[in-house]
């Protein structure tokens, strides 16, 4: 069997209500994204936060868990309004170990969406239902695209944050690709993937796993692999 079947082959082996709690028991962000929300008093000031911090997560000089933990203790036990919420961000960014390169870039795209996210996230229950419609709303403020890493990347995240704020398991949206960031590039580069973006893409098709989803199983199982012990811990669930 080819390499490119029997990756297909084991992604297909989860269902999307195991990929869901594969994210919630291994990932490091959707840890460190509960801890926050634990320690915030309003739904809509995290949902801001956890936003702009995605968007604001590219050329990062630590790894992606380590950077979510920094936020996220940063902004722990913080008291903090509606409409601070911006200059309390942009006050992190400047104190920020690991996301300091290309601060004004950010601040600006902070400053472009600050009012869409405002008005967004008072209401969860509308973000849950039209995670899509958002993504092309942040894409127009930004004049990106939903195909954008940093916009698939917070639609990721948003979807992590309102899982915990409600407490129900839903997936992200099938319509979102995969961010091809550097570790997506060089993973796929390994596998010979030569369009990555298009190739997740299919493999989400065949597994009926979001691309967003699939991400998660490639991010965390990396990490995963590395440690013995947590393999044998998820295979032995698998099999009960």
């Amino acid at each position: 069997m080819e390499w490119k079947e029997r990756l297909i082959e084991i992604i297909g082996m989860f269902t999307l209500g195991e990929v869901l709690r594969f994210e919630e028991k291994y990932d490091e962000q959707f840890h460190a994204l509960k801890y926050l929300y634990s320690k915030t008093k309003s739904p809509s000031v995290f949902l801001s936060l956890v936003v702009l911090n995605a968007l604001s997560s590219y050329q990062i000089s630590c790894n992606g868990e380590r950077y979510w933990w920094e936020f996220s203790r940063y902004f722990a036990g913080k008291s903090i309004a509606t409409y601070q919420i911006v200059d309390a961000f942009m006050r992190f960014l400047h104190s920020s170990r690991c996301n300091n390169r290309l601060l004004e870039q950010k601040i600006q795209r902070v400053k472009k969406v600050s009012f869409l996210l405002i008005k967004r996230t008072k209401n969860p229950d509308w973000l849950l239902r039209n995670q899509a419609i958002f993504a092309k709303e942040i894409a127009r403020a930004l004049n990106s695209s939903t195909e954008s890493k940093t916009i698939a990347f917070a639609i990721k995240m948003l979807n992590y944050a309102l899982r915990i704020i409600t407490g129900k398991n839903f997936p992200a949206p099938k319509s979102i690709p995969i961010p091809v960031d550097l570790r997506i590039r060089k993973l796929s580069k390994i596998l010979g993937i030569e369009k990555p973006k298009k190739f997740w893409h299919e493999v989400s098709t065949h597994t009926g796993i979001p691309p967003l989803h699939i991400d998660s199983l490639l991010w965390t199982g990396t990490r995963l692999a590395r440690d013995e012990s947590l393999v044998l811990s998820l295979l032995e669930e698998k099999v009960r």
